[in-house]
C-alpha cells in the first residue's frame, strides 16, 4: 500500500516548504530512539517521517510524488540510528541551514552522497484496437548504465588509492582560533580514494550507455496520454544510488471509425432517406470484432444518436466493466432525382 507522506507528517498538500521542515523537525525530535529507548514503534515511527521528509523536501521529488503518488522504491531508505541526534542535521535540517561541509562536522569522515538516476521517458503509438486488447511489446533503447568495466567507481578495473590530500579522511580540517573547522576533501569528494587510473570505458562517469530490452504490457482500457512506470528501468544511479525509472507515455492513433471520449466510443453512420422514414435494422462492426446489430425506428431525424450499452472501451481498472457505443445518424439527402422521382415524393409528404 502506498504511503501518504503528507499524513505521515501531519501536514496538507498545499503547506510550504518551511511548515513541511518545521513538522519534521518536531516529529523527529519526538521520536528519535535516543529519546525512546527499546521502543520499536517509535524507531519504525521515526524511519517513516525520515523517509517522508527525505522527499518532500526536495521541490522536484515532492512534484513527482504529487503526480505519480511515489518517488521510486523507498523501501531501503536508511539513515544512521547510531549516531544519536546527529542523524537529524547530517543530510537534513543542518545541512540546509548552514551547508553541507558544516553538516559534515559531527562525522568522522566525509562521505560520497549515492545519486539516484535519471528518470527516463518512452512514447509509445498503439491503435484505438490495442488499446481495447491490451498488448505485449518489446521495447529496445539505450540508457545510461553501470560500466562493467570499473563497476561503477570510474576507476580502471575499480581500482582505487587512498586520497593524498586527506589521507582517506574524505574531509578537510582547518583551525580557527578555538574552532575546528572541516569541509569535504574537493579531490576525492568525500571518499577518501582517487581513481589509480580512470576507466577508459566510461572516462571516470562510472556509466555508459547500453541498450536494453524490455518487455512491457499495456492493459487494456488505456487512453491517449496515460503513463506506465517500470520501476527501476531508468538511468543507473551514482555511487550505488538506486536507478530511476522509465514512464512510458501513450499515444493512441486516429481511427477512422470510432471516436473515444473517456470510455465510451462514437461512431458516425449514414442512412437513407427511406430507411429514416420507414425505419430499418443495421449491422454495425463493433471494436471488439462482432456484429452488432441496431434499430432504426421510422421517423429517425438528421443527427439523431443512439446507445449500445457495454459496446464501449473496458474500464482501465476492470476489463469487466465497459462504456457504451454512441451511434449518430445522418440521413443521405439525394441530389440528382428525376421528374419521376420528385412527383412520388410530392405525393407522399405534401
Amino acid at each position: 500500500m502506498s504511503k501518504d507522506y503528507y499524513e505521515t507528517l501531519g501536514v496538507s498538500r498545499s503547506d510550504s516548504s518551511e511548515a513541511i521542515r518545521k513538522a519534521y523537525r518536531q516529529l523527529a525530535m519526538r521520536y528519535h530512539p535516543d529519546r525512546n529507548p527499546g521502543d520499536n514503534s517509535a524507531a519504525e515511527k521515526f524511519r517513516e517521517i525520515n523517509e517522508a521528509y527525505e522527499i518532500l523536501r526536495d521541490n522536484e521529488k515532492r512534484k513527482q510524488y504529487d503526480t505519480y503518488g511515489h518517488v521510486g522504491d523507498r523501501s531501503n531508505f536508511d539513515f544512521d540510528l547510531s549516531n544519536g541526534f546527529s542523524s537529524i542535521f547530517e543530510g537534513g535540517l543542518f545541512e540546509e541551514m548552514f551547508g553541507r561541509d558544516m553538516g559534515s562536522m559531527g562525522s568522522s569522515r566525509g562521505r560520497q552522497h549515492a545519486s539516484r538516476g535519471e528518470d527516463l521517458r518512452y512514447d509509445m503509438r498503439l491503435t484505438l484496437e490495442e488499446c481495447f486488447k491490451g498488448v505485449s511489446r518489446q521495447l529496445r533503447m539505450n540508457a545510461p548504465s553501470t560500466c562493467d568495466s570499473c563497476r561503477g567507481t570510474g576507476a580502471e578495473n575499480g581500482e582505487q588509492v587512498v586520497c593524498p590530500d586527506c589521507q582517506g579522511g574524505g574531509v578537510l580540517r582547518t583551525q580557527r582560533g578555538f574552532f575546528s573547522m572541516q569541509r569535504t576533501c574537493s579531490r576525492c569528494h568525500g571518499t577518501g580514494k582517487i581513481n589509480r587510473r580512470t576507466c577508459a570505458e566510461c572516462h571516470g562517469s562510472g556509466r555508459t550507455m547500453k541498450e536494453r530490452i524490455l518487455n512491457v504490457v499495456v492493459p487494456a482500457g488505456v487512453d491517449d496520454g496515460n503513463r506506465i512506470r517500470l520501476q527501476g528501468k531508468g538511468a543507473s544511479g551514482m555511487n550505488g544510488g538506486e536507478a530511476g525509472d522509465l514512464y512510458i507515455f501513450i499515444h493512441v492513433q486516429s481511427d477512422d471509425n470510432f471516436k473515444r471520449k473517456d470510455d465510451d466510443l462514437y461512431h458516425q453512420t449514414a442512412l437513407s432517406v427511406n430507411q429514416a422514414a420507414l425505419g430499418c435494422e443495421l449491422t454495425l462492426r463493433g471494436i471488439d470484432g462482432r456484429t452488432l446489430r441496431l434499430q432504426i425506428p421510422s421517423g429517425t431525424q438528421p443527427g439523431q444518436t443512439f446507445r449500445l450499452s457495454g459496446e464501449g472501451m473496458p474500464h482501465l481498472s476492470s476489463r469487466n466493466r465497459r462504456g457504451d457505443l454512441i451511434v449518430k445518424v445522418q440521413v443521405t439527402i439525394p441530389k440528382n432525382l428525376s421528374d419521376e422521382q420528385k412527383a412520388t415524393l410530392r405525393r407522399l409528404f405534401d
